[in-house]
């Protein structure tokens, strides 16, 4: 999953920064690709980090999810104050980070939907 999402995020890399190099200049084109490249770093190494821990033993995922979410969230909160600080436009900073991450999130809820353990798990009479 997040091998295609790296792959989806490098295509749609200039296509969302020509709209934002023809809608709002340079500035906006910079700030597209920091917004796509910030979520999908922040998606691979949440990958990374919860493979890695459910390779070693699978009950210490939860141990490493929390921790994890909580180091890479500040990691783009300072990303985030320094693409404040420069010279990139935060309208389109805003705008292509919530639409990567909600494309993000659909893309994942897509995945675990046609997931066939989970589909042969879950009965409608249990939802």
């Amino acid at each position: 999953m997040v091998r295609a999402a790296i792959r989806a995020g490098a295509a749609s890399l200039v296509p969302v920064t020509g709209v934002a190099l023809l809608v709002r200049g340079a500035s906006g084109a910079a700030a597209a690709a920091l917004a796509l490249a910030l979520v999908v770093a922040n998606f691979a190494l949440s990958g990374a980090a919860l493979d890695a821990a459910a390779r070693r033993w699978p009950l210490s995922f939860p141990a490493v999810a929390l921790p994890s979410y909580a180091f890479r969230m500040a990691g783009l909160f300072v990303a985030m104050s320094l693409v404040k600080s420069s010279p990139a436009d935060p309208i389109v900073f805003a705008i292509v980070f919530c639409a990567a991450v909600a494309g993000l999130v659909a893309y994942e809820c897509v995945v675990w939907a046609r997931t066939p353990w989970l589909a042969l798990t879950l009965s409608e009479e249990k939802l």
